[in-house]
This record gives structure tokens, sequence and C-alpha cells, in this order.
């Protein structure tokens, strides 16, 4: 008898029963923000820390320093339109340079 129930066909095949482990849920890891491995980001800390110390030897009050480690950085859209122009005419220049020199060979070789 052959059918498609898969049931059936299986009469010696034992039941392993799941393992506790894989029932437990991964916890995320939480990583301490004072343990920092990466010597590159150790060093950007240090020289944080250092400018923290320097502008606090100066007199400036604790509500200023964490101003201005909090806020973002300022860019200026007026320099980057500025810089995308000063890019648009360099490419243009070129082109024309190009587009010359290729008439140029181009003359060279039908003559």
């Amino acid at each position: 008898e052959d059918d498609d129930d898969d049931d059936d066909d299986d009469v010696n095949v034992p039941v392993v029963p799941k393992a506790p482990e894989a029932e437990k849920k991964e916890t995320p890891i939480k990583e301490e923000p004072e343990e920092i491995d990466d010597p590159t980001l150790q060093n950007i800390e240090d020289i944080l820390n250092d400018a923290v110390q320097d502008m606090s030897d100066i007199g400036m009050c604790p509500k200023d320093i964490d101003s201005i480690l909090t806020s973002p950085p300022k860019i200026s859209s007026s320099s980057e339109k500025d810089d995308i122009a000063d890019q648009e005419d360099a490419f243009a220049e070129l082109n024309a340079m190009f587009s010359d020199a290729d008439k140029e060979l181009n003359d060279l070789l039908n003559s």
C-alpha cells in the first residue's frame, strides 16, 4: 500500500524531545560604555576627555561644555553648492579640452 500520508510509513522512528537549551531565548548582550576595545575609539575618547579638561581649565562652565559636545555638526549648504558648482565647472572645462583634442587628432589623422 503506497499512499501519500507519511505518518503511516514511519513505523519505528524514535521521537526526539527538544533540547531545553533550544527553547531558551537569547538575551541581548549589553556592552558597557566604559569598556572600549578598539584602540582608535579609545584614542578618540582620550582626546575628548582631554578637550573637556582643557575647556574646564580655561573656565568654561559644564553646561557650555556639554552644549558643545552634544550639538550636531554645522553644515553650510552654501559651501556644498559652491563645491558642486566648482566640480561642474571643472568637468565642463575638461570636457571642452577633450573635445578640442579629439578634433585636433581627427584633423591630423585625416590630413
